[in-house]
């Protein structure tokens, strides 16, 4: 008997409900080795994933309480973009007011008054700006400018 001979595998030899059984059988024996190799690799994948989503819920939870206890500071880069604004008023009134509020930041970081007073000044300056007179008040330091050369109608 040769191996590979074809003609020992025809239907006549082996009835049709045989080869049934046997391929029904050998199908679930292959299922059931793939499902033994598949599964302790999705048991880790699947705590893979519940672990991520763990960590990413209590991370959320805590921006969320550490969000509603933070205090925003007013940022002094905001208080310098307004100076365009007071140059306006002091062409049109010959004088104008600046509020600089009492703690800012300066890059997301809470500033001294000296480096703010500084800023605060050299930008005024830079605005062809001069002050004239400052006050504390509690909203903040508040800052009476004037044109440098003193008239209102400054060329642009």
């Amino acid at each position: 008997m040769d191996l590979l001979d074809l003609t020992l595998l025809t239907p006549t030899r082996f009835p049709p409900s045989l080869l049934a059984a046997v391929q029904s059988d050998t199908l679930g024996r292959s299922l059931l080795i793939a499902a033994l190799i598949v599964s302790p690799y999705g048991i880790y994948k699947l705590r893979q994933v519940r672990r991520v989503r763990a960590t990413h819920a209590r991370v959320l939870a805590a921006e969320a309480s550490a969000a509603d206890d933070t205090v925003v500071l007013p940022a002094l880069e905001d208080v310098i973009g307004d100076i365009s604004f007071v140059v306006d008023e002091a062409r049109a009134n010959g004088g104008a007011m600046l509020v600089v509020p009492h703690d800012v930041t300066v890059s997301d970081r809470p500033a001294t008054g000296a480096v703010v007073d500084v800023l605060v000044r050299d930008a005024l300056r830079r605005s062809g700006l001069v002050v004239t007179a400052e006050l504390d008040t509690p909203e903040g330091r508040m800052f009476e400018c004037a044109l440098v050369g003193g008239s209102g109608t400054t060329p642009p």
